[in-house]
């Protein structure tokens, strides 16, 4: 079915995918060897994107996936944690990227915010990759503007 035809089954028009102005710098987000720049000047240009959504990811819907990230985080701390048991968590950790599609179906987040959160959470392998997704989240929210 073509966007913005009539859909005959149900009696409605079907509305345009959102599409994002901007793509996020994901090639500058390398979880195992953040640079320089990852948790200031990357962070923001992410957030800054990330806010152009207009009505599509608002803080409490970043907040509740970073919640979880830090959840996870907290049971896992970087040089002091049991590596069956984050082997076993890890999975659970990658949902996230699932939790997170499921999300934008629901227009709740959009695709730019989706595409941030797979890229960053399937580039987890250890318990430090996973502290410094934490970290890059906590510097894309801080530089978010508060009225979203």
């Amino acid at each position: 079915m073509n966007y913005g035809q009539r859909d005959s089954h149900r009696g409605r028009y079907d509305k345009a995918p959102y599409s994002p102005v901007r793509k996020l710098p994901l090639t500058k987000v390398d979880i195992a060897n953040p640079d320089i720049e990852l948790f200031d000047t990357t962070a923001k240009e992410i957030a800054d994107i990330l806010s152009e959504a207009g009505k599509k990811n608002k803080s409490s819907q970043m907040r509740k996936f970073y919640d979880e990230v830090i959840r996870f985080a907290s049971r896992h701390k970087t040089g002091n944690t049991d590596e069956i048991k984050f082997s076993k968590d890890l999975p659970f950790i990658r949902m996230i990227c699932a939790q997170a599609a499921y999300s934008q179906t629901r227009d709740h987040v959009d695709a730019n915010f989706v595409d941030f959160m797979q890229h960053g959470i399937r580039q987890i392998k250890t318990p430090e990759h996973l502290h410094n997704f934490r970290h890059l989240f906590e510097a894309v929210i801080g530089f978010s503007p508060k009225s979203n």
